[in-house]
């Protein structure tokens, strides 16, 4: 029987000067105590060649390349790392076209054999943990050379392309001596860039936290339930410089909302989860704030991000809600999922239920579930889920 004995959250942040071509990237790991020490490579590439396809396929691989655990630990053939969750962004930008806009795409990557024994293999000859096929990433139109000479047949443009990589970390042994109950679990978040990037902290919050010297009462804002019964303090300066809505509310118009220094939230079992928003643009456990709530939690956090248009709580939202595996999911999970894409024209939301929807439906218990909901789903979802799996 497999034994977790660590993990920890980890954010880490490439840039890639051309994916055209397949391009790796490399992370530096070790478990606790330095039981096992891995080089993560990072395998990415963009094709064209799908000849009936009018999409470019993007194509993501893990690889983990063992080395020997620090002189002095034992058992150390016996533990492996691998991830539990995760989830990939991928930032594209034309290097021919200094105009051109970059879009940002996020995308899931199950690790189906993170609870299971890694084949045994040399310290120099790695294991591959997860391949990753997104066969529509891209318009092969959208992906085109921008003013090519005339006569020349189109080719993929190159681009550059700035890899997110956001993962529940795990180390697990198959063997333990003693009682298991005696290793602590250790639940920690490490947020850095590649060892070789020049990369900033992504997310990392911009705003001095100290932005006013004015009194307690002039500087903070009141939500507050409609029966008054719970309330949350924030600063609204601090809520102002990364809202337009609330910088409207509470500065720029004549609202009750300026004038009393409260907003009242509608929805009393929506409270929990504007105090999740609220510590995430005051700059209060950015990752393991939401980390520890569950799924839907996730989604009424990303309701209030896009209500009061905050773009950095939504990208951190999106970032841990594509990061969630498969068995942690609901039907009605997912299905309020491809809603939120459909309400917030996030096409990654989409394509992540149908991700789940595919993986379901190919289990022994799942299967007859996602027939009965597909004999009941719209039209329009099951065209799309169709095109989705062509």
């Amino acid at each position: 029987m497999c034994v977790e004995l660590s993990r920890k959250e980890v954010l880490w942040v490439e840039k890639l000067k051309d994916i055209k071509n397949e391009t790796k990237t490399v992370q530096y790991v070790s478990g606790d105590s330095g039981r096992v020490t891995s080089n993560l490579e990072f395998h990415i590439s963009l094709d064209s060649e799908q000849r009936e396809s009018n999409f470019c396929k993007l194509k993501f691989c893990v690889v983990n390349i063992r080395k020997r655990a620090s002189t002095g630990c034992t058992d150390d053939t016996n533990v492996h790392l691998s991830f539990d969750e995760f989830s990939v962004g991928v930032k594209l930008q034309d290097l021919g076209d200094a105009n051109s806009q970059s879009f940002t795409k996020w995308f899931h990557v199950e690790f189906p054999n993170n609870h299971l024994e890694m084949s045994k293999s040399s310290y120099t000859t790695g294991d591959v943990l997860a391949v990753f096929t997104y066969k529509n990433f891209i318009s092969k139109n959208s992906a085109a050379e921008k003013n090519k000479p005339q006569g020349r047949s189109s080719q993929l443009a190159r681009f550059s392309c700035e890899l997110v990589i956001f993962g529940v970390l795990v180390e697990i042994s198959k063997h333990i001596g003693g009682n298991p109950e005696v290793i602590p679990k250790k639940k920690r978040f490490e947020d850095l860039s590649f060892s070789l990037s020049g990369s900033t902290l992504l997310f990392e919050f911009p705003y001095p936290k100290n932005i006013s010297d004015g009194s307690s009462k002039d500087c903070t804002v009141k939500f507050q339930t409609k029966n008054s019964k719970k309330s949350v303090e924030a600063n609204k300066f601090l809520l102002a410089v990364q809202s337009p809505v609330l910088r409207q509310m509470l500065f720029e118009t004549s609202m009750i909302e300026k004038l009393t220094g409260v907003i009242t939230v509608s929805d009393d079992k929506q409270f929990p989860a504007m105090v999740t928003f609220l510590k995430l643009t005051q700059g209060e456990g950015i990752y393991t704030t939401l980390l520890d709530k569950d799924f839907q939690h996730c989604l009424q956090v990303i309701s209030f991000a896009h209500k009061y248009q905050v773009e950095r709580v939504m990208a951190i939202s999106v970032m841990v809600i594509m990061a969630t595996r498969n068995s942690s999911l609901s039907l009605k999970d997912v299905t309020d999922l491809h809603s939120a894409g459909k309400l917030y024209n996030n096409p990654d939301f989409c394509a992540r239920t149908f991700q789940w929807l595919k993986w379901k439906g190919e289990t022994s218990e799942g299967k007859d579930e996602v027939m009965e909901f597909l004999k009941k789903a719209g039209e329009e979802f099951v065209l799309d889920y169709c095109g989705f799996l062509m």
